[in-house]
């Protein structure tokens, strides 16, 4: 039994938990399998579910190592296809002219994506060979985090936040930052989350794709992540579901789970989330 005394508070304020999954492996960003124990420990407050034990700044790392980034150099057209639906909508529920930040921008695929569809737009990013990368192309992409920024109070019109939320630790400080840096009416775009209350993490279980307990700190439901977006003050405008974007294979097996990931997300049960809020 996990004690409950040694676990953070919930960003709800609750210390109250329950175990609801205890694993000795994981799926790993390919489609290997790899050793760890870990459990899903759930807020019996709010619902939110955390990874346990956390992971660990360090194990952060991969994500600042320069052979991280050959996969988004090696299919741009994947990213690009993707990211290109996040910033429909985004451009759907705040359109140009605006100024928008992409925190946890990659190579700037969706910086260069927002620029072309009218937007003024910056990203900030940790690993220094994706800035460089980036800045070779001309994108206004910064090496440093959102509280190091600098950035003047209701700077933006909008932030997005692709892949990154469930990142994050400290959910509801990080949330406040983007709510400072936002005008009012200004959107947070909270996209391609895995979604914990999806036909993946049921289907799926511990090899779940979404889960990557290495790296994410949170496992988000819709519920959850609406609710912890209100905390934080923010409106909620739209919530969207669909499948992670990812490479089934090609044999009969994965051609099967490739269908039934496609009625799941048909069924409204897709295994992403994005979510759209404004700063009231």
């Amino acid at each position: 039994m996990i004690r409950v005394e040694t676990i953070a508070v919930c960003p709800c304020g609750s210390r109250a938990y329950k175990e609801i999954l205890r694993a000795d492996r994981y799926c790993t960003y390919g489609a290997g399998v790899e050793q760890l124990d870990y459990s899903l420990i759930e807020c019996t407050a709010c619902g939110l579910v955390r990874t346990w034990p956390m992971p660990e700044h360090a194990e952060h790392e991969p994500f600042r190592d320069e052979s991280f980034l050959e996969s988004y150099r090696r299919r741009p057209a994947l990213y690009e296809h993707y990211l290109g639906k996040t910033v429909n909508d985004i451009v759907r529920l705040k359109p140009p002219p605006a100024r928008l930040l992409d925190v946890g921008a990659n190579i700037g695929t969706l910086v260069e994506l927002a620029v072309k569809a009218g937007y003024d737009a910056t990203g900030l990013e940790l690993n220094q060979a994706g800035v460089e990368y980036a800045q070779g192309r001309g994108l206004d992409v910064r090496c440093t985090t959102l509280e190091d920024a600098g950035f003047e109070p209701e700077s933006f019109d909008v932030i997005s936040m692709s892949a990154v939320a469930e990142h994050v630790p400290d959910l509801h400080e990080t949330f406040g930052e983007c709510k400072q840096l936002l005008k009012r009416g200004g959107l947070l775009h909270i996209s391609n989350s895995p979604n914990f209350g999806g036909f993946g993490a049921r289907y799926e279980k511990e090899l779940w794709y979404g889960l990557q307990p290495t790296g994410h700190v949170w496992q988000y439901t819709p519920k959850t992540l609406k609710d912890h977006v209100r905390r934080a003050g923010f409106k909620v405008v739209d919530v969207t579901k669909y499948n992670l974007h990812r490479d089934f294979g090609r044999g009969k097996k994965e051609r099967l789970r490739r269908a039934l990931f496609t009625l799941a997300e048909r069924a409204g049960l897709g295994d992403a989330i994005s979510v759209g809020a404004v700063k009231p």
